[in-house]
């Protein structure tokens, strides 16, 4: 938390702040890995089976969601007042991890009410997360977000325009989400054996280095 809403202005060096195109740094991994305990620690996880509770865990998602976006537009109008100095490149001109993350929270959870398939959000992740790089990729979403929508440069002209960097990467965030419910709802099952414990560790294990060894693969091989 304290790397997502500090690393930002002048006083980060670029290996602390987002990345702008590929990659990752300290900022990029404290974020992403913030909204992975989100979702590891979310409700739905916690419940197992929202099958009878659809509206219900909506509703609280909602409810939660839109508390961490009015802080977010709260910081933003405070930073504005105070003329703090930040990079919009990060998030926008309006945007800022807080609104990210509720966001998040409230979409995921109508995505949920739609395929309620806790056990495999898992898929969920890797839909959003291939969707969007391809998108990024082979659509020039990636042009757009960095040049603007429309031929217009920098951060005016609307509300999308500006925001364009936050808005979309609500998307690999939602995707990140997803994988930290999936891993959330395992270790929430209740177990009844020693060895399902130990089990549900090594699985966590196995999930931890491997997501940090594609990281370092992906950071290195590929779109550099």
């Amino acid at each position: 938390a304290v790397v997502s809403t500090q690393s930002t202005g002048d006083n980060c060096s670029g290996g602390q702040g987002k990345t702008f195109h590929f990659g990752y740094t300290l900022m990029d991994t404290g974020v992403g890995s913030f909204i992975f305990m989100a979702g590891l620690v979310a409700p739905e996880a916690r419940l197992g089976s929202i099958a009878h509770n659809k509206l219900k865990v909506l509703k609280k998602s909602v409810t939660s969601g839109t508390v961490v976006i009015v802080i977010g537009v709260a910081r933003t109008l405070i930073v504005g007042y105070m003329g703090y100095e930040f990079s919009q490149s990060e998030y926008g001109r309006d945007w800022n991890f807080f609104i990210t993350l509720g966001v998040v929270k409230i979409l995921s959870s109508v995505i949920l009410c739609v395929v309620p398939i806790l056990n495999k959000t898992w898929i969920i992740s890797f839909v959003i997360a291939l969707a969007y790089q391809i998108a990024l990729s082979k659509y020039h979403l990636l042009a757009k977000l960095g040049g603007g929508f429309g031929g217009y440069g920098g951060h005016a002209n609307g509300f999308i325009n500006a925001n364009r960097e936050g808005l979309f990467s609500s998307i690999g965030m939602l995707s990140i989400y997803f994988a930290g419910l999936s891993l959330g709802v395992q270790t929430f099952k209740k177990r009844e054996s020693l060895s399902e414990t130990l089990s549900l560790v090594v699985r966590m294990l196995a999930v931890s280095v491997g997501s940090w060894l594609g990281a370092l693969f992906c950071h290195s091989h590929i779109q550099l």
